[in-house]
């Protein structure tokens, strides 16, 4: 499968700590290469149009449609383990193994295209309703509880569901229902808790589908974009809005994923605002976040210079490594001063790959302006 394939890793502990060493020792030069790298003058990028809209169009092709297409394939097998599950209270510990595996692929894939916001992804708020998180405010749990209170069928027709909050539509309602044991427990064929399951599955399921659909119309605005009435004014703002979906999710993994949790000093940690503490996944999604800009910085490397490919990869190598290194699950090392120190380091260098990719991105003269995070 796509995404196994991609998440694979080959490296062993020895590896991982010689590496480490050696990548550590280097750190220190790094902020004068970036330095010394942002001094340069910036080329013209309508010099190198052509390479842009290579890029833009090979990105989309290669990159956004695959993975949609593995979340949509993914959201239909769990949508179709969930039914399993509800239908059949004699096995349901066999049942809940296969649509909490599923529920797992399906986060996999969503984790691997959560750094695109925009496009499809932003019509009906689907980026929320997929994935409502944040969640500072504990709306998920809150709406949640009181639909499951009703027991309103009501609730669970499409009209009335449309208009339900966006936070209880997606994955994580879902991993409640398969990962909190009050919930699971609750799931047999003729309880309520099981339908508001199933139609949260289905509707998933569905908004997986018209996500892969749409995206087939929204490439032509990459093929042509600058169509009268298009998306992007030109091929470069084009470009401008995919580099931003490479660089500003890094300030997302390391202020929302890492520090918010971690807190400001050991002892203040909170776990539960980790991104999937229930399921237990959230170093997962992490790498599985970090393997996908990866990929997604390939696009680039016959655009930028030779040193600053040299630097982008050796940071995105040292990230994965310092990953690895980290005691899964999270959950439990955030906890440990060891676990803590090492996610501390870990988001420095996130830091550091995000200052690595900005430089060169300015460098070719595409500047990516307001930050959507700006003010929050």
């Amino acid at each position: 499968m796509l995404l196994n394939k991609i998440t694979q890793s080959t490296f062993t502990f020895n590896f991982f700590r010689s590496s480490c060493i050696l990548l550590f020792t280097v750190f220190s030069s790094l902020a004068y290469c970036i330095e010394e790298s942002s001094l340069a003058d910036p080329e013209d990028p309508e010099d190198r149009i052509q390479e842009w809209r290579n890029f833009n169009i090979n990105t989309v092709n290669d990159y956004i449609i695959p993975i949609y297409k593995e979340l949509n394939r993914s959201a239909q097998a769990m949508n179709t383990s969930i039914n399993n599950l509800c239908s059949n209270p004699q096995n349901i510990s066999g049942a809940l193994t296969i649509a909490r595996k599923d529920f797992h692929q399906t986060m996999d894939a969503w984790q691997f295209i959560q750094n695109i916001q925009f496009g499809p992804i932003q019509i009906l708020m689907r980026n929320y309703t997929l994935q409502f998180w944040p969640d500072k405010k504990n709306h998920v749990s809150k709406h949640l509880a009181i639909m499951l209170e009703t027991k309103d069928p009501k609730t669970l027709t499409d009209a009335e569901f449309n208009k339900a909050s966006v936070s209880i539509k997606g994955l994580p309602a879902i991993e409640r229902f398969l990962f909190e044991e009050d919930e699971t427990k609750q799931l047999n064929a003729k309880s309520f808790h099981c339908q508001a399951l199933m139609k949260i599955g289905a509707y998933t399921a569905n908004t997986s589908k018209e996500l892969v659909d749409e995206w087939q119309d929204m490439k032509n605005q990459f093929t042509n974009a600058t169509q009268i009435d298009g998306y992007f004014e030109d091929d470069i703002e084009a470009s401008t809005t995919l580099l931003k979906a490479l660089i500003e999710p890094l300030e997302i993994i390391r202020d929302l994923k890492l520090l918010r949790p971690l807190g400001s000093e050991f002892g203040q940690q909170k776990m539960k605002r980790l991104e999937s503490w229930r399921s237990q996944r959230s170093l997962r999604n992490i790498q599985i976040n970090i393997e996908s800009l990866s990929r997604f910085y390939t696009g680039l490397r016959n655009i930028l210079g030779s040193k600053e490919n040299t630097l982008i990869n050796e940071k995105f190598n040292q990230i994965l490594i310092q990953i690895s290194i980290i005691n899964s699950p999270i959950e439990t090392s955030i906890e440990t001063k060891i676990g803590f120190k090492e996610i501390k380091h870990l988001s420095d260098s996130l830091k550091t790959l995000h200052a690595l990719l900005e430089n060169a991105v300015s460098n070719q003269g595409i500047h990516l302006g307001f930050n959507s995070r700006d003010g929050d």
